[in-house]
């Protein structure tokens, strides 16, 4: 009823006591638009008791291009109790590693998994690499100096954490808070012109979103070094294209940075940049594909997306599942 009720007040400029006092503004709201809020109002309650929002994967091994083909690409479907989100695949020795988000609908919080995909089509059951009592997600994974490390998304937990392989891809040890007392989200590397730069979304206000911002950060190591805040802080203000999407990856000697869409809602879509100026002054790319889940009846939105060396393209997708 409340969702009802603020759907009513959405439509004036009066404040709720301006409402209550102006018997005329109410007998301006007619009866049609009292049954198109109903109606909206009942929508939401269907979905509640009877759907669930589910992420699933999808891929593409040899992909034309990139981007996505919603309807021709393989998908993933996991079991209907959880939703399996925020894939981010390595390529090791010929084998490839999906590191997703893994969440139990009844638990309310998701870990980190892994299983390996195999080009036949076939993949192994996900096997869980990192567990905490507060919310993971996007386990973004790298590579430096033969050794693999892991930066899961531990906003809930307020740092931004790294963790290295001690037995990739299963096995992971705590390494050491990269910061602390950030509210970080969707932390991505990036190690070019002999620096280390680090993409993330911030929350500042405890009632803030991620969506709109971009900060970046640089320093010399990874691990020695103090980071440093970009001079164009935030380098990205546009609920469109800001919160990063994804790893970067690179087509002959060009970066390209994945970023999501959250102007309809969180996950309806992402886009590909290519990556144009980076230094410690300056940050520019230019948008070269963009997709929404706009005209798609059954997909509500695609938000991380993997382009491996042209061999593999994976992402997520949101859908409607029922529940029963």
């Amino acid at each position: 009823m409340a969702s009802f009720l603020r759907l009513l007040k959405s439509k004036n400029t009066y404040s709720s006591e301006g409402l209550l006092k102006n018997k005329k503004t109410l007998r301006g709201i007619s009866a049609k638009d009292y049954f198109k809020y109903a109606f909206r109002f009942l929508k939401k309650l269907k979905h509640y008791f009877f759907y669930n929002e589910q992420w699933v994967l999808g891929y593409s091994f040899n992909p034309k291009a990139i981007g996505v083909d919603i309807k021709n690409d393989v998908k993933i479907i996991p079991p209907k109790d959880r939703f399996w989100a925020d894939p981010v695949v390595v390529e090791d020795n010929g084998r490839y590693y999906v590191f997703i988000e893994e969440l139990i609908y009844k638990n309310g919080i998701a870990h980190l998994s892994v299983f390996e995909l195999k080009e036949n089509g076939t993949y192994t059951e996900p096997t869980i690499i990192l567990k905490k009592p507060y919310h993971l997600s996007y386990p973004f994974i790298f590579k430096e100096q033969e050794k693999y490390y892991m930066i899961p998304e531990t906003a809930h937990n307020s740092d931004i954490q790294i963790y290295e392989a001690v037995s990739f891809p299963f096995k992971w040890e705590f390494k050491q808070n990269l910061m602390e007392n950030v509210k970080a989200s969707d932390t991505t590397l990036l190690k070019k012109n002999d620096k280390w730069w680090l993409f993330t979304s911030i929350k500042h206000f405890n009632k803030g979103t991620y969506d709109n911002d971009l900060s970046l950060f640089y320093a010399d190591s990874l691990f020695g070094s103090r980071w440093k805040l970009h001079k164009k802080e935030p380098v990205k203000q546009n609920i469109c294209n800001a919160r990063q999407g994804g790893p970067f990856f690179k087509i002959d000697n060009d970066y390209y940075r994945a970023s999501q869409n959250c102007e309809s809602n969180y996950g309806y879509g992402f886009n590909l940049s290519k990556v144009q100026t980076l230094s410690e002054i300056d940050f520019i790319e230019e948008e070269i594909y963009c997709f929404t889940a706009e005209n798609f009846k059954n997909i509500l939105g695609v938000h991380t997306y993997n382009h491996i060396n042209g061999k593999l393209r994976m992402y997520d997708i949101l859908t409607r599942t029922f529940k029963y």
